[in-house]
C-alpha cells in the first residue's frame, strides 16, 4: 500500500511558489514540505528497474533519431557540394553540350555588367550634380560613385585548393560579380532604444536561418529614423549573410513580403545587380562548407567570431550560365524540401519520446508502471521504521 496525499504533480505545485521576475526561483523550505508518495520498499525497486529498463529503450530510439537528423545535414551538405561541383547537373550539361557557353565568355558578360552598372550610376551623379548646381548648391555636393575595384586574381595555392569544375564553369570572387556588398548601420545609428511597436523593419540575427528566413522575432524603427538610415535599406530578393561564423553559415534570400527594411551591422546585404547570377543560386553557395572553409581562418573576436564585408567580397564563388544556375536551384529545392520533411518528422519524434519520457515517469509514481504484490511490506511500517530511526539518533 501507497502513502501519499498528493493530488497534483510535485512540478505543478512548485510552480505556484515561484518567486523572482529575471531568474524564477522555489525557496528550499518550499521544496522540503512537498509531499512525495511512497510505496513499499521491495516496488520501489521494481519501480527503479523498470524505469531504467524503459529509459534505456528511448535512450537508445533518441540516440538514432538524432544520429540520423545528423546524417541529414551531412546529406545535406554533400548535395550542395556535388551541386556546386557540377555533378549533379551532369546530364542536363550533356543534354545541351552545344549550347553551354565557354567560361571567359560568362566572366566577360560579368565584368561588362558590373561596368555598365558604373557608368549608369556615373551618368546619375552627373546629372544629380548639376541639379545641385542650378539651384544654388545647396546642402553637401552629391557623392560620385566609386568605380568597382578589381580584386586580385586567385592565387595559385588558392586553385590547387578549388576542386575542378565542369568545362564552362568558373571561378571568381564574390566582390567581382555586379553585385552590392554592405554592412547596417554601427554602433548609436542604431540602438535597442530605436526599436518601436510598429513601422519599419529591421532585419536581426534572429532573423536568418540556414536558407530559411525566421519571421517569428520582429523589431521596427519608426519612419523617421528609418530616413535617417535609408542608405542601409533592404527588401524581398536581397541576400542578408550572417557577420557571425559558427559552426556553420547563415544566410538566407528576404521573402517578397519584406517590401522595405534596413538590416543591422551584423547582417551583411548583398545584392544581386545583374542577369547572369540567380540571388537563390548564390545564396545557397554562400551556405556551403567550401565558403566556411574559406572563412573560418579569417574570423576575428573571441566571444562572437566574425567577419567583416571585406572578407566577404574576396571569397571564391564558382558560376555556371545562368540556366545551369535555375536548374541546379530547382534540384536543389525538390531535395531539400524532403530532407526538410524528414528533419521535421524526426523533431516531432524527439518531441514525443520527451513527452514519453514524463508519462512513464507518471506511471511509476502513480502506482500503474509495475505490478503490486500484496506480500510487501506496506510503506506505512517502512515510514515507522524510518521516524523511529531518525528519533532514536
Amino acid at each position: 500500500m501507497w502513502e501519499s496525499d498528493c493530488q497534483k504533480s510535485n512540478l505543478e505545485k512548485l510552480n505556484t511558489f515561484q518567486r523572482g521576475t529575471s531568474y524564477p526561483a522555489v525557496r528550499d523550505q518550499d521544496v522540503r514540505i512537498q509531499p512525495i508518495p511512497i510505496p513499499p520498499l521491495n516496488e520501489q525497486r521494481r519501480i527503479v528497474a523498470k524505469i531504467e529498463e524503459l529509459f534505456s529503450q528511448l535512450d537508445a530510439g533518441v540516440a538514432a533519431l538524432e544520429q540520423a537528423r545528423a546524417q541529414l545535414k551531412r546529406y545535406r551538405q554533400a548535395l550542395l557540394k556535388a551541386a556546386f561541383e557540377g555533378r549533379l547537373t551532369e546530364g542536363w550539361r550533356q543534354a545541351r553540350a552545344d549550347e553551354v557557353e565557354p567560361a571567359e565568355v560568362l566572366l566577360a558578360c560579368i565584368r561588362a555588367e558590373r561596368d555598365a552598372r558604373w557608368r549608369a550610376q556615373l551618368a546619375e551623379w552627373e546629372e544629380a550634380v548639376q541639379a545641385w548646381e542650378a539651384a544654388g548648391r545647396p546642402g553637401k555636393k552629391p557623392r560620385k560613385p566609386r568605380k568597382p575595384k578589381d580584386l586580385p586574381p586567385l592565387s595559385e595555392e588558392e586553385r590547387a585548393a578549388l576542386p575542378k569544375l565542369p568545362e564552362g564553369w568558373a571561378w571568381v570572387r564574390l566582390g567581382q560579380l555586379n553585385t552590392k556588398i554592405s554592412d547596417g548601420p554601427f554602433g548609436s545609428n542604431l540602438k535597442t532604444s530605436d526599436y518601436v511597436g510598429a513601422g519599419v523593419r529591421v532585419i536581426r540575427l534572429e532573423n536568418i536561418g540556414r536558407l530559411e528566413f525566421n519571421d517569428s522575432k520582429k523589431s521596427y524603427v519608426s519612419v523617421e529614423k528609418y530616413e535617417a538610415l535609408k542608405k542601409h535599406t533592404v527588401h524581398g530578393g536581397d541576400i542578408i549573410f550572417s557577420s557571425f561564423i559558427a559552426d556553420e553559415l547563415r544566410v538566407v534570400v528576404l521573402p517578397p513580403s519584406i517590401d522595405k527594411a534596413i538590416n543591422k551591422a551584423d547582417c551583411f546585404l548583398v545584392r544581386v545587380l545583374n542577369r547572369t547570377m540567380s540571388n537563390r543560386y548564390l545564396a545557397m553557395y554562400l551556405s556551403t562548407r567550401q565558403v566556411y572553409s574559406q572563412l573560418k581562418h579569417q574570423i576575428h573576436g573571441a566571444t562572437r567570431p566574425r567577419i567583416n564585408t571585406t572578407q566577404l567580397k574576396h571569397s571564391i564563388i564558382t558560376v555556371c550560365s545562368p540556366a545551369e544556375q535555375t536548374a541546379i536551384v530547382e534540384i536543389l529545392e525538390t531535395q531539400f524540401s524532403t530532407i526538410d520533411y524528414l528533419d521535421q518528422t524526426i523533431v516531432q519524434a524527439l518531441e514525443q519520446a520527451a513527452s514519453l519520457r514524463q508519462a512513464i515517469l507518471k506511471k511509476a509514481f502513480s502506482g500503474r508502471l509495475v505490478p503490486q504484490d500484496a506480500e510487501d511490506e506496506p510503506a506505512s511500517v517502512l515510514l515507522e521504521r524510518i521516524r523511529t530511526g531518525y528519533t532514536s539518533h
